[in-house]
């Protein structure tokens, strides 16, 4: 970049200073959303600019006690609880300030129990209507002859 002196008078010389500018960025991204049984965990990983140095996670607005050199935070549905969970992750560059972040939700839905009976012995050619109690849930029926 160069720039004159603006008030350029009588038997002066313009100015110049030639100075070097960097556009830095700092980028991090995870995935956008997902859907997760109660009872699963599910290990989430940043992908972050080399320049990244410390990363900041939180569950739901609150921070996550983990050291901040981690770029992975492993997601705990039973302690997290039933329900659509908000996860950030801030990274930053300490020498050059610069910050980025990347936002993910992920659904925790309960287990379905399925209950289809007791047990019972058909004979061909009979047949039985299996209820999973569950509209829209379906299930497979494999049978060994």
């Amino acid at each position: 970049m160069t720039s004159a002196n603006p008030f350029p008078s009588k038997g002066t010389c313009p100015v110049t200073k030639d100075i070097n500018v960097k556009l830095s960025s700092m980028y991090v991204s995870i995935p956008d959303s997902m859907t997760l049984c109660n009872g699963e965990n599910y290990n989430i990983v940043s992908t972050a600019s080399s320049e990244a140095t410390v990363y900041s996670w939180k569950l739901d607005g609150a921070p996550i006690n983990i050291p901040s050199t981690d770029t992975k935070y492993m997601f705990n549905s039973t302690s997290s609880g039933i329900g659509n969970h908000n996860i950030i992750v801030i990274v930053n560059n300490n020498a050059m300030n610069c910050v980025g972040y990347d936002t993910m939700n992920i659904d925790v839905v309960p287990v379905a129990n399925v209950d289809l009976g007791a047990d019972e012995i058909i004979c061909h050619p009979n047949t039985k209507i299996l209820n999973n109690g569950f509209s829209g849930l379906d299930f497979f029926l494999i049978m060994f002859l």
